[in-house]
């Protein structure tokens, strides 16, 4: 199984509405996106912890949320 669900079903461990994994943050332009770091998490059917990020909401979409 790929990573995007399972990944998805660690929004529930978090509490982020996105996470995305290391690949993905790769690939994309320190300019694109500002990324926080979680703690790695052992995700099912995956032999080592993963990294994953959330994207970082401006201020003022976080006071909305």
């Amino acid at each position: 199984m790929p990573l995007a669900p399972r990944s998805r079903s660690a929004t529930r461990q978090t509490g982020d509405k996105v996470l995305i994994a290391e690949r993905t943050r790769e690939l994309l332009r320190p300019s694109d996106i500002q990324l926080d770091q979680r703690p790695e998490i052992a995700l099912k059917g995956k032999r080592e912890p993963v990294n994953l990020y959330a994207p970082r909401l401006p201020t003022a979409a976080r006071v909305a949320t």
